[in-house]
């Protein structure tokens, strides 16, 4: 006899699903052929490299541009890879890929649910509909084998374990994204602005101790030489790389503003001085009026800083998926709001941030899209809808959820 109070919680249901349509996206891909992980390659060869004594920097590996351009200590997480041939290797990355989507968007979910609503209800379909809206890039990250969707759990990780007061946990992972990609660095302003100091110490202090590693496994004079050549391989890297989704390709195409893209790292730290001013000033009048919320603050200032990243530095398109906290709360606020027009406009920007698949628009298409800039118009849509939607739950307080920090985990 069936027990009737079995059932599948939604993120059982969703997990498998997911997982379901990866493996069949692995067998499709092997069939035809189409497996082949060019940027796992990269970072498989040159940890193999790194083991046997042979030059990482500067060496491509697989493709002609297959540069290795993350830290010596990031290439340490990758060594264990080489005891798997490569493509068991390759296989093992994919599904580490795929359960850092799904974990993400769970906990994310979780994170935005519990801070800034009351309704908790038809998760299952926000989950679908947060995965439909992030799966191109989720889609590309996991076909090339990159990073970014790992990245991306580790922040949401490290947010959450923050909010939580886990901090040492927290700066973990933290530490681990800055290794690996550095402009993740900006993304510890809001823990300054918001007096989470330990997690700043604790971040320094595995810092350290990441060059230590390194230090251990690859000698003193090594790891120096190591590091110097990953600063410069990081320099050729944006040298090397196009971008037509950044706020300088925007200005140029549009307005006729021929801005250098050399000045995008200090656009990037304006950026980042001017939210932090903003977030400061919100931070003093909520206070003030008694509706300051560090929890909710905390969450949007590290999503804003973390979704701005490929609109202003030149990095490839998958790196959108950054943008992923926010539009998991765009997602949520329009559940609760119901604001056809937002809804409407959101549906756009998806569109633009989401929709440009080969597959789907055609190889032509596909190319006015990418001249357009549309991926880029469609992510900073988002980023303004996000602060705008955050402003009006601030200044009516509707949907305000009752949660505190500790209700996160619960």
């Amino acid at each position: 006899m069936i027990n009737n109070k079995f059932k599948l919680g939604p993120e059982l249901i969703f997990t498998i699903t997911i997982v379901l349509f990866f493996v069949l996206m692995l067998v499709v891909e092997n069939i035809n052929g189409r497996f082949q992980t060019n940027d796992f390659r990269v970072m498989y060869d040159a940890a193999d490299s790194f083991v046997h004594g042979k030059a990482v920097y500067g060496v491509p590996f697989g493709l002609s541009t297959g540069y290795y351009k993350y830290s010596p200590f990031t290439l340490l997480l990758f060594v264990p890879y080489t005891i798997f041939s490569f493509k068991t290797a390759s296989i093992l990355h994919f599904f580490i890929i795929a359960l850092s989507a799904i974990a993400s968007i769970i906990l994310i979910e979780r994170i935005i649910s519990k801070l800034f609503f009351k309704n908790n209800n038809q998760r299952l379909l926000m989950y679908f509909l947060i995965f439909i809206s992030v799966a191109l890039h989720i889609i590309k990250d996991i076909h090339l084998g990159n990073t970014n969707t790992i990245l991306i759990f580790f922040l949401i990780l490290s947010l959450y374990l923050t909010l939580n007061n886990r901090l040492i946990l927290s700066a973990l992972f933290l530490t681990l994204a800055i290794f690996t990609k550095p402009y993740f660095a900006i993304s510890i302003l809001p823990f300054l602005l918001y007096k989470k100091y330990k997690t700043i110490l604790f971040s320094i202090i595995f810092g350290i101790t990441f060059l230590l590693i390194t230090i251990i496994f690859a000698g003193l004079s090594n790891s120096i030489h190591l590091h110097v050549q990953w600063i410069l391989s990081m320099v050729e890297h944006s040298i090397m790389l196009e971008s037509s989704y950044t706020f300088f390709y925007l200005m140029n195409n549009y307005l006729g503003a021929n801005i250098p893209a050399n000045y995008s790292y200090h656009l990037f730290m304006l950026i980042g001085l001017l939210s932090y001013l903003c977030f400061w000033l919100c931070k003093r009048i909520q206070k003030e009026n008694g509706t300051f919320i560090v929890g909710q603050s905390l969450t949007i200032f590290f999503a804003f800083l973390v979704a701005i990243i490929p609109n202003i530095l030149i990095t490839d398109n998958e790196h959108f998926i950054f943008t992923l906290p926010l539009i998991t709360f765009m997602i949520l606020y329009l559940r609760e709001s119901k604001n056809y027009w937002m809804i409407a406009l959101f549906i756009i920007a998806i569109l633009m941030y989401g929709g440009n698949s080969t597959d789907i628009v055609g190889k032509e298409l596909t190319l006015k899209i990418k001249y357009w800039g549309l991926l880029g118009i469609g992510n900073l849509l988002i980023i303004i809808m996000s602060l705008l939607s955050y402003y009006l739950i601030r200044k009516n307080r509707e949907f305000e959820s009752k949660a505190t920090l500790k209700d996160v985990a619960s």
